[in-house]
């Protein structure tokens, strides 16, 4: 578990590095910054669905049991959920592809 939240966060140490763990990337912060923000994509994309349901609830009490508003809340709120998770989440791989092209950009040009 612990391995797959530092993999999360950009801490864990993948095969395409270098041996040398002391020496951090010249962007190390950047894919710890990616890492926070996927994290975040899953937070608040958990908070949205069960604000979904909690609205569909209340709205359910709130006009007599009626189940079709309450679908229409928990589905409305699903997509935006899902929306801000992928959203995010391209954020983060996509900052997580910037600092790869940098390096490799950088390792092709010592050569």
């Amino acid at each position: 578990m612990s391995t797959e939240i530092n993999e999360a966060m950009g801490l864990s140490q993948t095969s395409g590095q270098s041996g040398n763990s002391n020496k951090p990337g010249k962007y190390a912060y950047l894919g710890k910054i990616a890492g926070l923000i996927a994290v975040f994509a899953w937070i608040t994309g958990a908070l949205i669905f069960l604000a979904g349901i909690g609205f569909a609830s209340a709205t359910t009490s709130s006009y007599g049991g009626n189940a079709g508003i309450s679908i229409l809340f928990i589905l409305v709120y699903l997509y935006l959920g899902a929306f801000i998770i992928i959203s995010l989440l391209a954020q983060a791989g996509i900052i997580k592809v910037l600092i790869d092209i940098e390096e490799n950009t950088r390792k092709s040009s010592l050569k």
